[in-house]
This record gives structure tokens, C-alpha cells and sequence, in this order.
């Protein structure tokens, strides 16, 4: 099942040692509320849940150490302290509500600060610092708790499955947040694929 490898994949998230010991219930468990409650919207629903408690409890194994930013880190945890009821999703949601990463402040280095991302420059290397910060049409519009998790989560996952191909920028993920990566010379191309949707700004949607 295509959605249960992804899952599987996303795992990654986790130090090894944590994979090790509790990936396959992890995985089962994801396995069983899919058949319970997956097909249709119920999939979208499954999804964000668990990819809510993924990131929630992967940020506890990893919160031992990394970059200080200004957020408070929710502290070290385990799985026995992980949600996986709807009910315990939406509390923990609700508790880091006001406990969003909207900010940075590292001690070295030139900041850059975008819509989403913090960015500084450390000469040789950059640190790039994915927020909760929500933008859309060129615009901050609001802060969602574990958003830049998911996002910088994500792009590392792609990015080691894809190394073999290309060499990329990526030195560590020292923390659910963040990338260390190379200075690079800008490759000045972009694509952006969107359905049911145009333009980038408010003007041309």
C-alpha cells in the first residue's frame, strides 16, 4: 500500500534507535486507522492525525539538543507519552496553539528572514530555519503549530531518497526545524505545480 511506505518513509523523523524500537508499531498502528476509518476525505483525516502525532512526538526524541531558537520545545518525551486518539490530537493542538516557532534568534551569523523560513549565513555553511509561520499570495497570514516540522521533515526525507541522483546542500538536521547546509551558487529557476489554482499573488487567484 502505496500510503503505508510513505509512512513508513516518514519515519525517518525518529533517531535510528527509536525506528529500531517502536517503527513497526508505529507502522501497524497507522495500518490499522486506515483500514477503520481510511477511503476518501477519511484518508485526508487519517493523515493529518497521525502526521500530527508523528511530528509531535518526534520532536520530543530529538529535543535533547540542536539550535536554542525562541520557541519553548515541549521537553523529552517517549512513546509512552505519544497521542493517537483523535481526542489527544486536538488537545495537544490546542496547547501549542500559542507556542508556535513565529520567530528566530541565533546568536551567529547573518540573519535573512523570509516568509516561512529564517535563514543564516554562517560563511561557509547556512542555517535554515523552517517556521510555522502559514504564507500564501506573498502574504503571512497566520502560525500552525508543527507546520515547519512537517515541512523541513519532509524536504530531508526527499532529500536522502534522492542523493544517489544528485548531490544536495543538506550537512545535518539538527533539529525537527532545521537544516545545516553548504553555501551554494544559486540555480536561478523555479517551478511551482498547484491544482485548482493561479497566480502567486492576491490579484491573480
Amino acid at each position: 500500500m502505496l500510503s503505508e511506505r510513505l509512512y513508513r518513509a516518514l519515519l525517518i523523523a525518529y533517531p535510528g534507535e527509536h525506528r529500531r524500537e517502536y517503527g513497526e508499531l508505529m507502522v501497524q498502528m497507522f495500518r490499522d486507522r486506515m483500514r477503520r476509518d481510511g477511503g476518501g476525505l477519511g484518508s485526508l483525516k487519517v493523515w493529518s492525525d497521525m502526521l500530527v502525532d508523528l511530528m509531535t512526538s518526534a520532536l520530543k526524541e530529538h529535543s535533547k539538543g540542536g539550535i536554542t531558537t525562541t520557541r519553548a520545545w515541549a521537553g523529552n518525551g517517549s512513546m509512552e507519552n505519544a497521542i493517537f486518539t483523535p481526542e489527544g490530537y486536538t488537545d495537544r493542538i490546542r496547547q501549542e496553539l500559542e507556542n508556535c516557532l513565529t520567530e528566530t534568534n541565533v546568536s551567529q551569523g547573518e540573519k535573512f528572514e523570509g516568509k516561512v523560513r529564517d535563514r543564516y549565513d554562517l560563511g561557509d555553511r547556512m542555517v535554515l530555519i523552517t517556521t510555522d509561520r502559514q504564507s500564501a499570495f506573498d502574504r503571512v497570514l497566520a502560525a500552525i503549530p508543527f507546520k515547519g516540522q512537517v515541512l523541513n521533515m519532509t524536504s530531508a526525507w526527499w532529500f536522502e531518497q534522492t542523493s544517489h541522483i544528485v548531490p544536495n546542500q543538506v550537512l545535518s538536521i539538527p533539529d525537527p526545524n532545521v537544516t545545516v547546509a553548504k553555501k551554494c551558487t544559486v540555480f536561478p529557476i523555479e517551478f511551482v505545480v498547484r491544482g485548482y489554482i493561479t497566480g502567486t499573488t492576491r490579484n491573480t487567484c
